[in-house]
């Protein structure tokens, strides 16, 4: 996934079980520009995106964990090639046994938007039944944490109830709601929301005196 660190494992093997090799072993892995490489493990180095490890005389087996981050460019796949050279075999030469490439798909990250609208715009004065609608878009993949539902009302206008969540193309639980003030904090959509879109309706009470901007300001985050 874009922005999500993962790894990959180098890992060397002797072609004749138990056999430790006699020499010392190069793996090499130059890395695409779509991978941010992270802090590597004893035993390897960097120079730009390449990257090397060295198993010692006498390793049988050895493994070098090498964590990376896809960015934007590395989708939809990237195409990684590790070699190795040495250990004393004179058939490893960064080639055939000695050379191994992976294709692995890379997901878009996780991302939502809302915008809010009023049931009528401007809100009537001493009218029943008006509200705001939050409308959330998730996209790429499921909600992982919950989702805080932020409603600051305009001056004067407060809740005439809880909000509740409509289901559209997804649905999800909704908890922590207020009933009555002038905010909605506490509420919040729990995880695992799929791909697709909801709302949030917010019911207000709209009196007389009540002033300021009719839509008042809206939003969802991640927690």
């Amino acid at each position: 996934t874009v922005g999500k660190q993962s790894s990959y494992t180098l890992k060397l093997d002797s072609n004749t079980a138990g056999v430790a090799t006699v020499a010392e072993t190069v793996i090499r892995d130059v890395f695409p520009d779509s991978l941010s490489i992270g802090v590597l493990p004893a035993g390897c180095t960097r120079a730009g995106q390449a990257v090397t490890c060295k198993a010692p005389y006498g390793t049988s087996s050895a493994s070098f964990v090498i964590p990376v981050t896809p960015l934007a460019a590395a989708l939809p796949s990237v195409t990684n090639t590790g070699t190795a050279s040495g250990g004393g075999d004179p058939a490893c030469t960064a080639s055939g046994a000695c050379a191994s490439t992976v294709t692995t798909p890379v997901a878009p990250p996780l991302t939502i938007t809302s915008t809010k609208t009023a049931s009528t715009n401007p809100l009537v004065a001493a009218v029943s039944g008006q509200f705001y609608t939050i409308d959330v878009t998730v996209a790429n993949q499921s909600t992982t944490a919950q989702l805080l539902i932020a409603d600051a009302l305009p001056n004067g206008i407060t809740l005439a109830g809880a909000p509740s969540l409509i289901a559209g193309s997804t649905t999800g639980m909704l908890t922590g709601c207020p009933s009555a003030g002038a905010t909605t904090t506490g509420c919040r959509v729990e995880p695992g929301v799929a791909p697709g879109t909801f709302s949030i309706r917010i019911p207000v009470n709209v009196p007389t005196s009540a002033i300021g901007p009719p839509a008042g300001r809206g939003a969802c985050a991640r927690r």
